[in-house]
């Protein structure tokens, strides 16, 4: 019964870590997608007001 119980409770627990280390890993990828698609019209914005600037 012990023994059983045990079973039940060690595969919980792995399937449990192996889901938090996928949404950490999904968290990880959203979190840098939104920061990327935050940055790179920032970026293009700057080029594009250096650009002008230079070409005054």
């Amino acid at each position: 019964m012990v023994r059983i119980f045990w079973t039940i409770f060690l595969t919980v627990l792995i399937l449990f870590l192996i889901l938090s280390i996928l949404d950490i890993l999904i968290f990880t990828l959203y979190v840098a997608s939104a920061v990327s698609l935050m940055v790179i019209p920032a970026y293009l914005l700057y080029r594009t007001i250096r650009w002008f600037i230079r070409r005054r």
